[in-house]
């Protein structure tokens, strides 16, 4: 045989043996499914179910699978996810692990009806339709988390199955070839950026009705935007801003209050306490179509003449299914003031509903406007009933 044959068959034998450099190997997947008695024990809870991706796994002797996603408990307009999902699969006990109310818990039991499969010189898992139910743990917290009347039912509530392969190994494409050097466009140096003005709480004020409709369009991938500015200021976040840092009088200091922004909140405009940008850290969609936006950032007034020691953190935006109603969930601490100006020992609060929200979409950019949640207390000194408007935050469309 010629070299030039040789070459050529073992080319051919190359590419028999070798797969598309533009195939992408399914994901495996594992699948959450509800029975009717499932249902009927979680009344009048409702649980969101469906197909999960498997994320990151590690087999040995037992399994952990990542499953991305959330699952959705609700009741009423009260929901909670659990996030953070993994299966783990043992010989002798399995179990679903999830982040419910800022902890990390044992979701659920897992149960297998067969023996489960584990190959650890493949690195494959299979679980055929397992039992699951909630653990005690998991049933204590969502009584708390969603205002129960009972603790949720333990009793089993349908099946989980999963069958789980790694992917395979992709090819690397060959680099392509370089470009031929052109010189390049003369270009202007940028100006330096300016450091950043620290937040030292006070502000100046601004006309109501000023606030330029364009940077409600400009919020940035990764970031959350809340205007205040956009607002008339009367009885809503404009009236509530500008009253903290308004000079007191009545009480034994005269001095006017701060709002600071810290934790990853900061200032659109430095010296204007209207508006605030806070930052993106998770985004998770759900299976029944909703989306949830994790927010670091911490917003503090403070105005000690009259009593005022508020603070609103970790806040997350749920998006209901259909995108067209949401709420706002938080931490925080606030004192109800009652009519009184000067009133002491804030509450802390945790993972509670305290904004409402109407959404629209123009574009990739998403406006939801705020109003303040029934039952009231946790927002502007609990003296703004429920319904009044607490701003608009802007985010790029999660779903696209």
């Amino acid at each position: 045989m010629s070299l030039s044959r040789l070459v050529l068959a073992l080319a051919v034998a190359l590419l028999a043996v070798v797969p598309s450099a533009h195939a992408t190997p399914a994901p495996s997947r594992a699948t959450l499914e509800l029975s009717a008695a499932g249902k009927r024990a979680l009344k009048p809870l409702t649980l969101s179910s469906g197909t999960f991706t498997v994320g990151k796994a590690t087999v040995a002797s037992s399994a952990q699978l990542e499953l991305v996603g959330s699952v959705r408990f609700k009741s009423g307009r009260r929901s909670v996810s659990a996030t953070s999902l993994t299966l783990t699969v043992g010989r002798t006990s399995s179990y679903v692990s999830a982040r419910l109310s800022r902890k990390t818990v044992r979701l659920f039991t897992v149960t297998p009806t067969r023996p489960a499969q584990l190959d650890p010189a493949l690195s494959t898992v299979t679980l055929t339709r397992a039992r699951i139910a909630l653990t005690t743990p998991a049933a204590t917290a969502l009584r708390s988390a969603l205002k129960l009347k009972r603790t949720p039912s333990t009793r089993s509530l349908g099946a989980l199955s999963v069958a789980y392969k790694p992917p395979g190994h992709e090819l690397i494409s060959p680099p392509a070839p370089a470009p031929t050097p052109t010189t390049p466009a003369a270009t202007a140096t940028p100006a330096p950026t300016a450091p950043p003005t620290p937040d030292t709480g006070t502000s100046i004020d601004v006309p109501a009705g000023s606030c330029d409709p364009a940077r409600l369009s400009a919020t940035p991938a990764g970031s959350v935007d809340w205007f205040g500015c956009d607002l008339p200021g009367t009885r809503d976040l404009r009236s509530w801003t500008k009253y903290v840092l308004t000079p007191a009088a009545g009480c034994p200091s005269s001095d006017s209050g701060t709002i600071v922004a810290s934790d990853g909140a900061s200032r659109l405009i430095a010296n204007s306490a209207y508006d605030h940008r806070l930052q993106v850290t998770q985004i998770l969609p759900d299976l029944d179509g909703s989306v949830t936006l994790y927010l670091s950032g911490t917003i503090t007034y403070s105005m000690p003449a009259h009593g005022i020691d508020e603070q609103i953190t970790n806040l997350e935006i749920d998006i209901d299914p259909g995108g067209l109603t949401g709420t706002i969930r938080a931490d925080g601490r606030s004192a109800a003031r009652n009519g009184v100006l000067c009133v002491s020992s804030p509450e802390q609060y945790a993972d509670e509903t305290v904004m409402n929200l109407e959404l629209s979409t123009t574009g990739n950019i998403v406006r939801a406007r705020a109003t303040v949640a029934d039952p009231i207390g946790r927002l502007g000194g609990g003296e703004y009933p429920a319904g009044q408007p607490w701003g608009t935050f802007t985010f790029v469309d999660p779903t696209r």
